[in-house]
C-alpha cells in the first residue's frame, strides 16, 4: 500500500467590483496560500488595527499624518490579499475614494476572508495534532 500525500487547499474567492447599479465591472480572483501569506496578512491587518485605534486618541494636528499612514496600511493589506495588481484594481475602481473603498472592502475581509482563514488554520492545527498525537 502506498503512502499518500496531497496538496493543501488554498483559499480561493472572487471579489466582484460593481458599479452603483450593481453591474459587475471587474473582478479580483483571490488565491491565498495560507502557509505563504498568513504571516504577512496578519502583520498588515494588525498595522491597520493599530492605526484605527490611534485615531481614537489622535489630536487634530496628527489626523493628516494618521490618514496617510492608514492609507498606506490599507494598501499593504490589499496587496497581501489581492496581490499588487488586484490592489491597484481596487484603488483605481474607487478612484482613490478611500472612505468608500474602506466601507465596501473591509466587510468582505472581515466577514468572508478572515472567517475562512480562521477555519483553515483551525483545520491545520487539528490535523497536526492528529498526526503527531500518536
Amino acid at each position: 500500500m502506498a503512502y499518500r500525500v496531497k496538496r493543501k487547499k488554498r483559499i480561493k474567492e472572487e471579489l466582484e467590483l460593481c458599479d452603483e447599479n450593481g453591474v459587475k465591472v471587474d473582478s479580483i480572483l483571490i488565491d491565498f496560500d495560507i502557509d505563504e501569506k498568513s504571516k504577512a496578512f496578519n502583520a498588515a491587518r494588525n498595522e491597520v488595527i493599530k492605526i484605527e485605534l490611534a485615531f481614537k486618541d489622535a489630536e487634530e494636528k496628527n489626523l493628516e499624518e494618521l490618514q496617510i499612514s492608514y492609507g498606506d496600511a490599507l494598501l499593504k493589506l490589499f496587496e497581501v490579499l489581492f496581490g499588487e495588481e488586484g490592489a491597484k484594481k481596487v484603488v483605481d475602481f474607487y478612484e482613490n475614494r478611500w472612505v468608500e473603498m474602506t466601507e465596501e472592502v473591509i466587510p468582505f475581509i472581515q466577514e468572508v476572508f478572515i472567517p475562512e482563514l480562521q477555519n483553515r488554520n483551525k483545520e491545520k492545527v487539528e490535523n497536526l495534532r492528529k498526526k503527531y498525537a500518536k
